[in-house]
């Protein structure tokens, strides 16, 4: 069953079982491209599309507001960890046969759930 897999996989894993924050994002994620299949449907549908948090940005967007700031550097190192994460959890769902493949707009989406 797939939620057993899942399950497993977040109980199992090294990286998850030191990142709660990462365990939750994924919990999120996963329970949304469910469906409705979801006890957490109606709660996620709730949530906003968009959140407009920094990390959500283009770079060349706040490069003439935030150029040469502390502000800016905190905004990229936050999208390069989330990069980071991103791509180890991709690898490792796909290596555990959890499908569909962990979209990087789904991951960002449902970080920005986890951080509001």
């Amino acid at each position: 069953k797939a939620d057993d897999k899942f399950r497993r996989f977040c109980l199992k894993d090294p990286i998850c079982q030191k990142m709660p924050s990462l365990t939750l994002v994924l919990f999120v994620w996963y329970e949304r491209i469910k469906g409705k299949r979801s006890a957490w449907k109606t709660y996620l549908d709730a949530l906003p599309k968009w959140y407009g948090l920094p990390h959500e940005c283009q770079i060349k967007l706040l490069l003439p507001f935030l150029r040469g700031s502390l502000i800016l550097e905190k905004i990229i190192r936050l999208k390069i960890s989330h990069l980071r994460h991103y791509t180890y959890a991709r690898q490792m769902l796909h290596r555990a046969g959890i499908e569909p493949g962990l979209r990087l707009v789904d991951y960002l989406w449902a970080a920005a759930a986890v951080m509001s």
